[in-house]
């Protein structure tokens, strides 16, 4: 992934939404770094403790567990829209609309599109090159299989579009 280095500062991550794109099946999987959303919730834990989500330490994660309950964050590698036409970005706009990127707009994980600023922060630096180095665990990959990956601008905290 390459970026100019004054768009690279401008995508300093305030929070990473992965969603996965397949022509045929839905692929399986999430980014490591910098960390999903749903990466983070399950990393923080807390999910299985008290149902008001008071044992989760991470606001914004108790947000999403009050909006879904625990099923978004055992589910980490299940944030994926099947869109025929993956290609066409007005197609995958159509299936996945503004405001439910994180949860691939699956209502079972709506909890991950809460807008919050308490969304961890990951700082982004690219190499000598300019790129930014990614990692993707391919949980169960598919062929064909087609990821593409959003990074949001610092400071956003509204429900995040395209």
């Amino acid at each position: 992934m390459k970026f100019s280095q004054p768009k690279a500062t401008a995508l300093a991550v305030a929070s990473l939404c992965a969603l996965g794109y397949s022509s045929v099946a839905s692929s399986h999987g999430y980014m490591e770094y910098p960390p999903a959303r749903q990466e983070i919730c399950a990393q923080d834990g807390g999910y299985w403790g008290a149902q008001d989500g008071s044992q989760i330490p991470n606001a914004a994660c108790r947000a999403a567990f009050l909006e879904s309950g625990w099923f978004p964050f055992v589910q980490k590698p299940e944030f994926a829209k099947l869109v025929s036409n993956y290609r066409d970005q007005a197609a995958v706009e159509k299936a996945v609309p503004d405001g439910s990127l994180c949860a691939a707009s699956d209502k079972k994980k709506i909890g991950m599109d809460v807008a919050s600023a308490d969304w961890q922060k990951t700082a982004i630096t690219l190499d000598p090159n300019g790129q930014l180095k990614v990692l993707y665990r391919a949980e169960t990959p598919h062929n064909p299989s087609f990821w593409e990956f959003y990074l949001t601008k610092p400071g956003l905290i509204m429900p995040l579009k395209y």
